[in-house]
């Protein structure tokens, strides 16, 4: 599971800045989560291809997360054969896309699937509302607290095999081969003396997959704390320094030390945090790194274009 940072900017796009934009890759699939303006110039500029796009989910209907997506969708519409795309955001979201790209005269060759976010926010013992599967990663989602209705995202991958014995399955009499594939797929397979040695007895427990999430805007809320828990990763926003806290309360936003103390609180292994205010400039993002690293050695700010790599837990 790779993360790329397409763009971490917020409000105005800058070209070292491009505006909110992750993408996450998993084998030769992709999934895209918010499109700001210009996001398929960072997206062409990073290597990924299209023709593997899978998914775009947008957060919330506001100009620096979804006026990408137009121009995404007509670029990914120069590949022969594209698949089908699934898009997935707020109420109103194909209303807006649809007779924009019908505006302009953009024919999408491709067939495309929205899917809009509704409900209200589950009670605490059950699981979070699912919005997109695949065979590769589910796709979560809470309601979370913003000028506008606001989505965020956890996206999980499916558990993974248990792992596999080699001694166990020798002290059974089987020799590397055949029978280690099989019993590694599952299969019971007959060793030497004629027992039949079962999956469960040289494969371990499965284990947990990889969960990213991914919240653009929110103020402080308990959504925000069951959408972040124990995740490997968490792409957030926290595009404000402390100077700027007040400014980010009346927006419903969070400030960077808001931020990371939410992650800090939510056992968020990894995080990295964008949205950035125009108000940060490049040159204090060291300053800001400053900021969350007392939170944890492994929080710091996202900087456009790096990648990051979601390592998986034993």
């Amino acid at each position: 599971m790779e993360i790329i940072l397409l763009g971490t900017g917020a409000d105005i796009p800058r070209p070292e800045r491009p505006l909110s934009s992750v993408a996450l890759r998993m084998g030769a699939a992709t999934y895209l989560l918010d499109c700001g303006e210009g996001t398929q110039l960072a997206y062409a500029a990073s290597s990924v291809g299209l023709g593997g796009l899978r998914l775009v989910a947008i957060t919330h209907l506001h100009a620096d997360q979804v006026l990408g997506l137009p121009g995404l969708l007509a670029r990914r519409g120069q590949i022969e054969g594209a698949e089908p795309l699934t898009i997935v955001g707020p109420a109103g979201l194909q209303e807006l896309i649809v007779p924009l790209l019908r505006a302009v005269g953009t024919r999408i060759p491709y067939e495309l699937r929205f899917l809009e976010l509704a409900g209200e926010l589950p009670g605490k013992k059950a699981p979070l509302p699912v919005v997109y599967r695949d065979e590769l990663i589910e796709l979560c989602w809470l309601p979370l607290d913003h000028a506008v209705p606001t989505a965020g995202f956890r996206v999980v991958e499916h558990p993974r095999p248990g792992k596999f014995s080699a001694s166990a399955a020798r002290a059974r009499g089987l020799q590397p081969g055949p029978a280690f594939g099989q019993l590694q797929a599952g299969q019971a397979v007959t060793a030497p003396d004629g027992t039949l040695v079962q999956p469960d007895q040289v494969v371990g427990a499965p284990r947990p997959g990889r969960a990213l999430a991914y919240v653009s805007d929110s103020g402080p809320c308990p959504a925000l704390y069951r959408l972040l828990d124990q995740v490997d990763l968490a792409v957030l926003g926290g595009g404000f320094l402390p100077e700027h806290q007040a400014v980010a309360r009346s927006k419903k936003q969070l400030a960077l030390r808001d931020a990371a103390r939410v992650c800090a609180r939510s056992s968020v292994r990894r995080a990295l945090f964008t949205q950035l205010s125009p108000r940060i400039p490049d040159e204090r993002l060291d300053h800001a790194d400053t900021l969350v690293a007392e939170f944890s050695e492994h929080y710091r700010v996202g900087r456009s274009g790096e990648r990051v790599t979601v390592v998986a837990r034993d």
